[in-house]
């Protein structure tokens, strides 16, 4: 059966791979409910039609987090997250990707929110050890982040033609006799790029053959993030990033990777036009989607969101944010025509203007990091 052809179906053909027996065994030793359905009340009071979000993973741990009474702005999750972290290795197609176990880690270690994650051995996929998990999860009240391969996101079909992608969503409710799951979708990009919210159901086969990764909050009942909290992880997460380095991998750091990258980027000049408008392509994708402008649109949204709470500095640091955003996206644009003209006469330009912009950058993510850093300490008697 092709990736197009996919429809729902139900379990009499035994497409989660399981025996039916096994499946009820499993949904008897969790006490699920008589119609073998588990669905998390006012998950849907989150979710809307159109969900305007800037990252998939973030949208679905504020939601998470919603569900448990805890209401964060994404750029406050991204700052407890350490959603700055950068380490690149120096190939094109890995830069800005963040181990989702990383971030999990740091929402813990910054709050006092539990977090389970599970990694799922794709050689040895074990599908009645995950589906026991799902149902006790959802039988517990919590809902689940999912780490999926696109292809098996079979409601999309943009989804569907691009194989080898990750995408995080929020499964929410089983129903496993039917094999269906119910998921919610915030960041479902259209054609036009237009972010759109998807909340509906989806074979639950294609969750269980495509799953990477998942995870789930903790059932016990936390405060919410304190101020300090939040300011301190901005702090230490900000100081971490402008430090950069080297890492015992080889790895480029923070600021450091995007230094790295901007110094390789020096060598498209010897590329032919197909290997030139292909890298300009690759790295405008990674630019946008996975690292610099969510980077800058989140510390933005965050000093515009806490601007009294940065002192007297605050405004300052939200028109210099603001401005190195403006040119970041100037950079973008620029990166986009350069590839689809073949242009190599104005890379050597683009990069200069790189620099000028991470330089910027530098200056008020360090102004960031000291005023947030003073939050919550002791006024000088």
């Amino acid at each position: 059966m092709s990736q197009s052809d996919k429809k729902m179906v139900s379990l009499d053909i035994n497409v989660l791979g399981l025996p039916p027996e096994e499946v009820q065994s499993i949904i008897d030793s969790v006490q699920v409910p008589e119609d073998g359905e588990i669905v998390v009340a006012d998950l849907l009071q989150v979710m809307e039609d159109r969900v305007v979000i800037n990252h998939c993973f973030y949208g679905v741990v504020s939601g998470m987090l919603s569900q448990k009474g805890m209401e964060l702005a994404e750029s406050d999750i991204y700052m407890l997250c350490n959603g700055t972290y950068m380490a690149y290795n120096g190939q094109y197609d890995t830069f800005g990707q963040c181990p989702m176990v990383h971030m999990l880690q740091e929402l813990e270690q910054h709050t006092d929110i539990g977090v389970h994650y599970k990694i799922v051995d794709l050689e040895a996929r074990d599908r009645a050890a995950i589906l026991r998990d799902w149902y006790e999860v959802l039988n517990s009240g919590q809902t689940l982040l999912l780490h999926m391969e696109t292809s098996n996101l079979i409601y999309n079909q943009l989804y569907v033609e691009s194989p080898g992608k990750g995408h995080v969503v929020q499964l929410y409710g089983l129903h496993a006799e039917e094999n269906i799951a119910h998921i919610a979708d915030f960041f479902l990009l259209d054609k036009a790029g237009q972010v759109l919210g998807y909340n509906g159901t989806i074979p639950l086969s294609e969750l269980l053959d495509g799953v990477v990764e998942y995870a789930y909050m903790s059932s016990e009942q936390e405060q919410g993030v304190k101020t300090e909290q939040l300011m301190r992880a901005c702090s230490e997460h900000a100081a971490e990033f402008l430090a950069g380095g080297v890492n015992a991998q080889g790895e480029a750091l923070g600021m450091a990777a995007y230094r790295r990258l901007n110094a390789q980027l020096a060598s498209m000049h010897e590329l032919n036009d197909k290997e030139f408008e292909a890298t300009c392509a690759l790295i405008y994708y990674h630019l946008r989607i996975e690292s610099l402008m969510h980077m800058l649109r989140y510390t933005t949204q965050f000093v515009t969101d806490h601007e009294q709470l940065l002192g007297i500095e605050g405004p300052a640091i939200r028109s210099g944010m603001e401005q190195v955003q403006d040119t970041a996206r100037r950079q973008l644009m620029m990166l986009y025509k350069m590839g689809i003209r073949r242009d190599r006469a104005s890379l050597d330009r683009y990069l200069a203007g790189n620099d000028r912009m991470l330089d910027e950058y530098e200056v008020q993510l360090e102004k960031l990091q000291h005023a947030a850093g003073r939050v919550g300490l002791p006024s000088p008697s």
